[in-house]
């Protein structure tokens, strides 16, 4: 099989993209391949000053990429919410969502406000909302496409259904995050079954990061 570059990917103008987390890392590559190719690009993160920096690095090399930024905190239930009502006010299509954005082996146990362990709060449940905010507008868009990044660390992972938020175990870094990893795996294979049981033409695939 022959490498694989961002040469390959086809002529995207006219397609909708929100990365998560596109102001870093594999992130800010993904926007800037998927703006290059003609894509319209919603960067969504946490710090809006940081996405408009990338988007300056992206224009940089890709002078008439089309991104905006858009702010979203996955660990927040509320900033969610805004972000999924700003983008469905404002785009009457989503070819494709990269849930790419993560917190990885955060070394100490954290809780967010609404009280969930912050590596599978942000990694998992954010985007499990965030998806489940889009979902009518990917159904009702043909050939949509929804990306998880996970990660060889599914491997370290257990999923503990009676002890999620890790209040009753000592933390693991590692195992958190693979948890959440794992539950990212889970939720596209259901979310394929969804999208199909609802008769739509889109896909849930995860690609792997390392």
């Amino acid at each position: 099989m022959s490498a694989w570059s961002p040469r390959d990917m086809p002529e995207l103008s006219g397609r909708i993209a929100v990365v998560t987390g596109g102001n870093v890392g594999l992130g800010f590559a993904s926007v800037e391949g998927l703006a290059a190719h003609g894509a319209r690009v919603v960067l969504a993160c946490r710090r809006v000053d940081s996405g408009h920096e990338a988007v300056d690095r992206i224009r940089s090399r890709v002078p008439n990429a089309s991104v905006e930024v858009l702010r979203l905190d996955l660990a927040e239930a509320g900033s969610i919410s805004d972000f999924a009502k700003a983008f469905l006010a404002n785009y009457d299509r989503l070819d494709i969502l990269m849930n790419n954005a993560g917190v990885v082996n955060h070394p100490e146990l954290v809780h967010t406000p609404d009280g969930h362990e912050l590596q599978m709060a942000t990694n998992h449940f954010g985007h499990f909302a965030l998806t489940g905010r889009l979902f009518d507008r990917l159904c009702n868009t043909e050939d949509a496409r929804v990306v998880v990044l996970s990660s060889a660390a599914t491997r370290a992972g257990e999923i503990r259904f009676d002890d999620l938020d890790w209040r009753e175990r000592t933390y693991d870094r590692l195992e958190a995050y693979g948890d959440s990893k794992l539950a990212n795996l889970h939720f596209m294979v259901t979310l394929q079954r969804r999208f199909e049981s609802n008769g739509g033409q889109a896909l849930a695939v995860a690609a792997h990061r390392a």
